[in-house]
């Protein structure tokens, strides 16, 4: 749950920074802003995913 809570904090940072910094037209900042959001969450759920894969315990 802790790394769910880390997951959404980075995804909200990454999309204000995007939203700010994006050099693109104004039509195509918000777009561009949820596309990296998403590109953030699906990382972090793999990365949550494979995480959690690799340190099951043995027995299970």
């Amino acid at each position: 749950m802790k790394q769910l809570f880390y997951l959404i904090l980075l995804a909200l940072s990454t999309t204000a920074t995007a939203h700010h910094e994006a050099g693109i037209a104004e039509d195509y900042q918000a777009s561009a802003a949820l596309l990296l959001m998403m590109l953030v969450f699906l990382i972090g759920s793999i990365t949550i995913t494979v995480q959690s894969y690799l340190n099951k315990p043995a027995g299970k």
